[in-house]
């Protein structure tokens, strides 16, 4: 991990535990074949977050967010134009 994103391992398994002793985290296991494996097999772990971060919690932000740009690009449309009078030029004093 410490090659390819930077993180030492155990760095990433501390803020795992932290996030998961939070309720933050979700993870769930799952087998799938691998050939090269002595058994074949592996153990393949997803992880999600949970609560106000979890994916639907950020999507509903999100399309809240969407909205009230939009309402406020709408209210800037719609808002009257400033527009400056011409000037009289004035005479040359001789």
């Amino acid at each position: 991990m410490d090659d390819w994103y930077g993180l030492k391992a155990r760095s990433v398994q501390t803020g795992v535990s932290e996030l998961r002793d939070r309720g933050l985290l979700m993870s769930r296991e799952e087998t799938v074949k691998a050939p090269l494996s002595p058994t074949g097999k592996t153990v393949r772990t997803y992880y999600s977050l949970t609560g106000e971060f979890s994916y639907t919690a950020r999507a509903a932000r999100q399309k809240t967010a969407q909205k009230e740009a939009q309402a406020r690009e709408r209210k800037k449309a719609a808002a009257p134009k400033v527009r400056m009078k011409p000037t009289k030029q004035r005479k040359k004093s001789k």
